[in-house]
């Protein structure tokens, strides 16, 4: 992991490089996903050594790993910074942990046998949203365990990134290249629109609205 103190704005062509201010040794194997906390002071990690790790984004110190019994997909903050989640990629387990006791607080599987990468929550805190490998995602209210989406399908193929703009918009993008908006406020009629097609069916890679939710921005493996 990387920090670097110059925003780089830069054209293809381009290849420019700085010394980061420092790098972060912990994970044995690939980094799979990483988030920064809405107070800026924590950093999660996750990747395929099966771990999730909560550092001080200050002192650049690990406050606690998680080890998980498959790899870690994916890992997201609660808007108020009480909670971190984390997602397994195997079985689509989301997992919610208080970060001040670092004690679990709740477990779920939702794609049991499935490959599971995308998630997020929103900046309310009342919905998440997590996407699988066949094409589907499921929404839930983290704060109520008795409230979640049957499974919605909306691509044929690996729904790889999604994120959330208002409680009731989801971008979702897949495998090949596809980008999706969702409205999920009628649970009985779900309504989507297909708002970029890549030509070249690139992978999308990241997905991100703007704080405002007025853009939203994405990449590609090209």
């Amino acid at each position: 992991i990387y920090f670097a103190s110059i925003n780089i704005i830069f054209e293809k062509k381009y290849r420019i490089l700085y010394e980061p201010e420092n790098i972060l040794l912990e994970h044995t194997y690939h980094i799979n996903a990483l988030s920064v906390s809405p107070n800026e002071k924590y950093l999660a990690s996750c990747g395929g050594d099966q771990y999730a790790i909560l550092w001080d984004i200050d002192t650049r110190k690990v406050l606690f790993r998680i080890q998980h019994d498959s790899w870690v997909a994916n890992v997201a903050f609660s808007p108020e910074n009480k909670f971190l989640y984390t997602l397994t990629g195997k079985n689509g387990t989301i997992a919610q942990w208080n970060i001040k006791t670092r004690k679990q607080i709740f477990e779920k599987t939702w794609h049991k046998g499935q490959e599971t990468r995308g998630f997020a929550v929103s900046k309310t805190g009342k919905r998440a949203v997590i996407s699988c490998k066949d094409g589907t995602f499921n929404y839930f209210n983290p704060n109520d365990s008795k409230f979640y989406s049957m499974k919605i399908k909306i691509s044929d193929v690996e729904l790889r990134k999604v994120c959330i703009s208002k409680k009731t918009i989801i971008a979702a993008a897949d495998s090949k290249g596809q980008i999706f908006l969702v409205d999920i406020n009628n649970s009985e009629n779900i309504l989507f629109d297909v708002i970029y097609q890549d030509v070249d069916e690139e992978m999308i890679r990241g997905l991100s609205f703007n704080s405002s939710n007025t853009l939203l921005a994405f990449t590609d493996s090209g």
